[in-house]
C-alpha cells in the first residue's frame, strides 16, 4: 500500500515514520527539494501542493491508496479539495475546513455557537480609543503578520492592518480584543464527535514574538477549564459534522474564563508530536495518521518509555545573522536536539535555530515558565553578514 504525505518539512518526519510503521510505502510532495523528507521518503514529488490540480495529479500518478495532510495549513486545505478522490479518507470538505482555518470565519462560528472567543471588529470604527487590540492575518500562522497596539489613532491601526495583509495569502485581516492570560493548547483525538483522547500543553511566547517558544505537557490548568474547552470542541465537531481525527486548539485562560484563539485539524509543527510522545509515551503521530490510512485510533498505545517532565524549546537567534555558536546549559538533561541550521548558515526571518527537548528536574518542573527562561537554557552567538 502507498500513501502520499503532503509535506516535506522536518516537523512531518514523525508522520512519515508512523505511516511507514503502519505498513505504507510513503511518498512526499512539496516544492522545496532541499527539505529533509525529500531525502528519506520512498519517493519525492517536486510540485506545489498549494495548487489543487497539481496535488490531484501527484496523488493520482503516485498510485497512492491514502492521502495524509502534513503540518501546514495549506497542506490540509489543499487535501480537503481532494476528499472525493478514491483512497482519500477522513478529511473534511473545503467549506468545513474554511470555517476552522480562516480566523475570521472561526470567530463567527464561535459567536454563532456561543463559544467564548475574543471580540472581533468588522467595523473598525467601533474600536474604542485606548483599547488594546491584536491585528492578524486570517490565514497565516507561526505569529506572522501580527501586531498588538493600543488604539489611539487611525494611522497606527492602518500600519498594523497593512502588516497583517502583507502576510496573508488572501490579503485579509482580523482585528480583535487582545486577551490577557495564560496560553494553552489542547490536542484532541475525536471519534464520532466526542473526545477519545486528550492532551493539555502549557505554552509560552518569548523573545518578543507571537510564536510559541516553550511548551510542556501538564495535567490540568489552575482554573480547571480543560473540560469546558473539550466540550466546546465537541460542540463544534458535531455542529460542522467533522470527520474523526485530530482537533488542535489554542486558548487563553484569563480572569473572565477561557477564550478560544485558533483551531486547526493539521498536525502542529515544531515537533509537537514528539513532545507528546516523549512526555506521555503516546504515539501521537500514529494517532494522527491513523484516520487517513483507514485505521482505528484504538490501535495507538501508550508505552512505559516516557519522560513526564519534558520541556520543548524552540531555540532562536537574531534573524538575518550568521550562526557562529550554540551553547546549551548543562542545568537540565538534553533528551534530543534537532538542528534546523548549521554553524555558518544564516538564521532566517523566523529566528529559529533548532528544536530542543530537555528533561526538567522536579524543582524546575513545578516553577512557572515565562520570560527569562530561555536565557537560562541556551545561548546563541551570531554575527551580521
Amino acid at each position: 500500500m502507498r500513501a502520499l504525505l503532503v509535506d516535506t518539512g522536518f516537523s512531518a518526519e514523525p508522520l512519515l515514520h508512523a505511516a511507514t510503521a503502519a505498513g505504507f510505502d510513503v511518498s512526499v510532495v512539496g516544492n522545496r527539494p532541499d527539505d529533509v523528507l525529500t531525502h528519506i521518503a520512498s519517493d519525492y514529488i517536486q510540485s506545489d501542493y498549494s495548487r489543487t490540480p497539481l496535488l490531484r495529479k501527484s496523488f493520482v500518478e503516485s498510485h497512492s491508496d491514502a492521502l495524509i495532510p502534513g503540518c501546514t495549513d495549506i497542506s490540509y486545505l489543499s487535501s480537503s479539495s481532494l476528499r472525493d478522490e478514491p483512497g482519500v479518507r477522513n478529511i473534511d470538505s473545503f467549506d468545513q475546513s474554511q470555517m476552522i482555518f480562516d480566523k475570521a470565519k472561526f470567530r463567527s462560528l464561535c459567536h454563532e455557537l456561543d463559544v467564548p472567543s475574543p471580540q472581533s471588529y468588522e467595523n473598525l470604527e467601533a474600536i474604542e480609543v485606548g483599547s488594546k487590540v491584536i491585528v492578524k492575518p486570517v490565514d497565516a500562522y507561526s505569529g506572522r503578520g501580527i501586531s498588538v497596539i493600543h488604539f489611539n489613532d487611525e494611522a497606527e491601526l492602518a500600519r498594523a492592518v497593512s502588516h497583517a495583509k502583507a502576510s496573508s495569502p488572501s490579503n485579509s485581516f482580523l482585528v480583535e480584543d487582545f486577551v490577557e492570560g495564560y496560553l494553552y493548547s489542547s490536542s484532541l483525538f475525536m471519534k464520532r464527535g466526542k473526545v477519545a483522547r486528550a492532551f493539555l500543553v502549557e505554552e509560552h511566547c518569548c523573545s518578543g514574538s507571537y510564536s510559541v517558544s516553550l511548551s510542556r505537557v501538564i495535567d490540568d490548568t489552575p482554573g480547571s477549564k480543560r473540560r469546558e474547552v473539550e466540550a466546546a470542541m465537541e460542540l463544534i465537531s458535531q455542529h460542522l459534522d467533522l470527520c474523526d481525527g485530530l482537533m488542535h486548539v489554542q486558548w487563553i485562560e484569563g480572569p473572565d474564563g477561557f477564550k478560544l484563539i485558533e483551531l486547526t485539524r493539521r498536525c502542529p509543527g515544531d515537533l509537537y508530536a514528539r513532545l507528546i510522545e516523549l512526555s506521555t509515551g503516546f504515539d501521537y503521530a500514529g494517532a494522527y495518521v491513523a484516520p487517513f490510512l483507514g485505521q482505528s485510533l484504538s490501535r495507538q498505545a501508550t508505552t512505559e518509555d516516557s519522560i513526564p517532565n519534558t520541556l520543548r524549546v524552540t531555540v532562536k537567534g537574531p534573524p538575518k545573522s550568521m550562526l557562529t555558536q550554540l551553547e546549551i546549559s548543562d542545568s537540565h538533561r538534553v533528551v534530543e536536539y534537532y538542528p534546523l541550521i548549521n554553524i555558518g548558515e544564516e538564521i532566517d526571518e523566523s529566528g529559529r535555530v533548532g528544536i530542543l527537548f530537555l528533561a526538567l528536574d522536579a524543582t524546575y518542573h513545578s516553577k512557572a515558565l515565562g520570560e527569562g527562561w530561555e536565557d537560562s537554557l541556551y545561548e546563541v552567538s551570531s554575527v551580521k553578514p
